[in-house]
C-alpha cells in the first residue's frame, strides 16, 4: 500500500504543484481509501 501511495503521490504533485502536498494527500487518501 506504501507504494502506491508513493506513487499516487508522486502522480498528484506532478498534476497539482501545490506546497500542501501533506493536506492533499490527507484528503486524497481518505478519498483513495473509500474507493479502494
Amino acid at each position: 500500500q506504501l507504494k502506491e501511495l508513493k506513487t499516487l503521490h508522486s502522480f498528484w504533485v506532478e498534476q497539482t504543484p501545490i506546497p500542501d502536498s501533506e493536506d492533499m494527500l490527507s484528503r486524497f487518501g481518505h478519498k483513495a481509501d473509500g474507493k479502494c
